[in-house]
Order: structure tokens, then C-alpha cells, then sequence
């Protein structure tokens, strides 16, 4: 197989593609179903694995899961950055900050899965 410019963004971003849509705070983790966290673990496993083998399928779907972790986040940040005004009120540091992190990282699998040297890689 011919080398591509885009090799070591499409391998990085198959392993890694779950981080921004799993990163939230640790006390909001806790609620998670452990089955549905597996669950959900598998189908990035299964997408990351059609990724690295480069289906035109499986780009379209990380650029799809992408920007929808980005819209859901912005609507998630703009309810739960503070705390309710009964436990003291305030900012929710932790969330705001891994909200903000999670739209980041996912902007940056969006401009970079995105760019043309990606689209070679992929259709040939």
C-alpha cells in the first residue's frame, strides 16, 4: 500500500476518536451504565478498525459523530455551566472545562479528517 501525507491522521484518529465523546467530569461518569459504556466502546472500536482500513463509510460516520458531539456539547454547556443556585451556585469548573476540551479536540478530528490529503488517503 502506497504512503499517504494523511497516514498518521487517519491511525490517530481510529484509536482516539472516543476520547471527546466520552470526556466528561468524574462525578458524571458515574451514572453510566457499565453495559452501555461497553456497548458504546465497541462501536467506536468498530468504526476506529474500518477507519484504519480506510471505508469511505466510517469517515463519513466520524465526521457525522463529530460535529454532533460539538452541537450536543454547546447545548449541554449552555445549561449545566452552573451549578444550581440550592447547592451554592457558581460555575461547574470541571464540566465547563471537559465540555470545552471535548468541542476542541473534536474541532480539531473535524479539520483535520476533513482536509484533502484525508480524502486521497481514503479514495485511493
Amino acid at each position: 500500500m502506497e504512503r499517504h501525507r494523511g497516514d498518521a491522521v487517519i491511525k490517530w484518529v481510529a484509536v482516539g476518536q472516543f476520547i471527546p465523546v466520552f470526556l466528561y467530569p468524574a462525578e458524571s461518569l458515574q451514572f453510566i451504565s457499565p453495559v452501555l459504556l461497553g456497548l458504546s466502546l465497541a462501536v467506536f472500536a468498530f468504526i476506529g478498525y474500518y477507519v484504519w482500513t480506510r471505508r469511505p463509510w466510517a469517515k463519513t460516520l466520524t465526521i457525522f459523530l463529530q460535529g454532533f458531539n460539538i452541537i450536543a456539547r454547546i447545548m449541554m454547556f449552555l445549561s449545566n455551566a452552573a451549578e444550581p443556585l440550592k447547592t451554592g451556585g457558581g460555575a461547574h469548573w470541571a464540566f465547563i472545562v471537559t465540555c470545552v476540551v471535548a468541542i476542541a479536540l473534536s474541532g480539531v478530528i473535524l479539520v483535520r479528517f476533513d482536509a484533502p490529503e484525508i480524502e486521497v488517503a481514503f479514495t485511493g
